[in-house]
This record gives C-alpha cells, structure tokens and sequence, in this order.
C-alpha cells in the first residue's frame, strides 16, 4: 500500500481489548478527499448524511458569517460510484415552532425517496430530529415523526419525553436500523464525564417506551466535548467527533469498537494525524455499505469554510504481503476457516465479522490478483 494514500490504522485495530479476546481485522482508511463544487462552496456545507440506498447526501448550508438560518441541501447519484450531481436546497431550519422543521424534513424524504441511514428506521416509517420547539423540556430536544406505511402521511413532532430528553440540550443522535437503540449528544446532563457527553437509550419494541438514558462511560466520553454519534453498519464501530485532550485539532474524529453488539465499547481511539488536523475535524458519517466515511472540516484545500470531505474505507486483502491478492490469500482464508482471525476476518465490512466464513472469500475474489504496493 502506498503509505500517503492510505493510512494505516493498525492503532486503532490493535488497541488492547477486553480479556484475552482479539482484535478483529485491520483495515486502511484512503486519503481524505474533498466532495468538490457540486457539494462545496465559499459558504459552510456541515454534517453530512447519506440515505440507505447510497444514493443521496444530505448536508447543512450556512452562511460564511453564520448568519441567518442555516439551509437543507440535497445532492444525488445514479450509482454508488458516480460523482455527485449538483445540490438541490430544501430551504432554511429552525423557525423555534416546528412546523417549518417538519416540512422541510418530509421534502428530505421525498426528494431522496429515503431516509438517511441514523436519522431514521431502515424501514422508512420513523423519522428523527432535534430542536428547540416550544413546550419541549430543555435548549433542545429530540422528537420523532411516524407514518404508519411509507405511502402514509407522516405525523406530527412528538417529543421522545423525560426518559430521553433533559433540562439542558438533548441532539446529535443516531437512531439504529430497527429503532430499538438510539445514541445520542447531551450537553452537560447530569452524570455525565464532560461538557457534552454520548449517551443511549433502548426500548424493546417500537410500542414500548424509551429506557432512561444511560451514559455510555469513560471507555468513550471525556472531559470536553464528545457528540455526533454514528455507529458502522454491522454496530461494532462508534465513530465520534471530540474535542478531548490528545488530539490535533479543535475537534478530531475518533472511533471505538465493541467485539459484538452484546458487548461493551472498548476505549476510543484518536484516527491520527494522517486524517485529523489542526483545525475542526467532526460529524462523521459512515456509508451504508461501510466503505466510505464522510465528515466536516475547515482544513485547507477546501472551497470556503467548512466543507464536507469522505475517505474510502478498505480491507487489506494482501494477506500474506508478497504485493499481490492471489490463491495463496485465497488458502489462509480456507485454513482459517470458522476462526476468529484478525489477518483473515475481511468481510462483509472491512474490519471484518468475528469468523472467517464465505464473506472473506467473498471480499478477496473481488481483488483477485490485484497488485499491492509495499507500505513505504
């Protein structure tokens, strides 16, 4: 691998983990790169989101001064490896009573014909937010929209209540697949370990009532500020923006993993100097597929202010490192069969399942006899 287009986060994989258990597969992030004019301009593009099918990127749109209210935008392909077509603005957020809010939302839907993966249920039938409507319980709550088909008009803004929503700000979530799980930012709630802190909250069906919330500890939140939650596809990777002691800018991207879903979040780690910076680093997001991972940044190279960046995500496939992905890969897999190996757990998402199965294989035949330049 050439070692200034891909950056290795043997860091982050190897991190010690509970027990003897192991680590799962390593896997290299490509060198972030700039979504370019159809998305950027000299004004602020912040917080992206992309819808479940991939084909859709939704992003905020504020003025260089932050004037005013900061605007909805749109931004389509044709297939997951097309290039963006020109953005398309919804109109402005926030007009403190929610209707203008809901409006905008619903014309989000519509125009994406889904919903971005974290904002809402996979099925299409809830649809999260935060803000500060009136009659809500602190600066900002979060709220939830139903539709009973995805034909269906949608309902009003419920407020998810007291079990989630505190006397401070309530925002920045990520609503799992199936709406069991919600994570979400709250600003210094009580118990927490810093000025803002990542917490969740479960339920056991869509018909029951949200748990009280519960911090998600040390192992993730620190002293300052931790938020904009998105968890990876299969629920094993938290990504996170944090303007924790350690890192190399303002505010860093760091990521945490848990070895199943049943299990706790390991310490989280900064993603290092080759993808933050020392400026503002935040808001990841993680395609659906979990190849690629989007985020906001004001570094240099960019349009304006803020712009919104993505970095591919990629297994490493040259399992044995003689510079090419060929039968020999192919054998470790096979000897490794139904193991939990970090070399050979490749697949479905590049970190990898816990087992050496059929989507390892699956993985590798798709970069059979691809050549591997040596890291340098």
């Amino acid at each position: 691998m050439n070692s200034n287009k891909n950056i290795l986060i043997l860091t982050i994989i190897a991190i010690s983990t509970l027990g003897n258990q192991q680590a799962k597969a390593d896997f290299v992030f490509g060198e972030p790169e700039n979504l370019g004019p159809t998305i950027n301009t000299a004004m602020h593009e912040i917080d992206p989101g992309i819808s479940w099918d991939n084909l859709s990127i939704s992003f905020q749109r504020g003025q260089p001064d932050w004037s005013g209210f900061v605007e909805a935008w749109i931004a389509q392909r044709t297939t997951k490896y097309d290039p963006w077509n020109d953005a398309v603005g919804l109109g402005p957020w926030e007009d403190n009573q929610g209707a203008h809010d809901a409006a905008i939302l619903k014309a989000m839907v519509e125009t994406m014909g889904g919903i971005v993966r974290g904002w809402g249920t996979a099925d299409g039938l809830e649809l999260y937010t935060w803000q500060d409507k009136l009659g809500g319980y602190g600066g900002q709550d979060l709220f939830v929209m139903k539709r009973e088909t995805v034909d269906a008009n949608w309902g009003p803004l419920l407020n998810l209540g007291t079990t989630v929503n505190s006397s401070n700000s309530d925002y920045s979530f990520f609503i799992s697949p199936d709406g069991l799980t919600l994570y979400f930012a709250s600003y210094e709630r009580s118990g927490g370990y810093g000025r803002t802190d990542i917490w969740i909250t479960t339920r056991a069906t869509r018909l029951n009532p949200w748990s009280t919330s519960t911090n998600l500890g040390p192992s993730v939140n620190s002293s300052s500020w931790d938020y904009y939650p998105n968890i990876s596809p299969d629920g094993l990777l938290l990504f996170f923006g944090s303007g924790r002691p350690g890192g190399f800018g303002d505010t860093d991207i760091w990521i945490t993993r848990r070895a199943s879903l049943s299990d706790p979040w390991e310490d989280a780690v900064n993603l290092g100097s080759m993808f933050n910076t020392s400026v503002d680093d935040d808001t990841p997001h993680i395609s659906p597929d979990g190849s690629t991972l989007y985020f906001t940044s004001n570094r240099p190279g960019g349009y304006g202010g803020y712009d919104i960046w993505k970095a591919s995500i990629k297994p490493i496939v040259d399992l044995n490192g003689d510079g090419i992905v060929d039968a020999q890969d192919m054998c470790m897999i096979v000897d490794d069969w139904g193991t939990d190996d970090p070399l050979c757990d490749i697949g479905p998402m590049p970190w990898g399942d816990g087992i050496v199965d059929v989507e390892d294989l699956i993985v590798l035949a798709e970069h059979l006899f691809e050549e591997i330049p040596p890291v340098e």
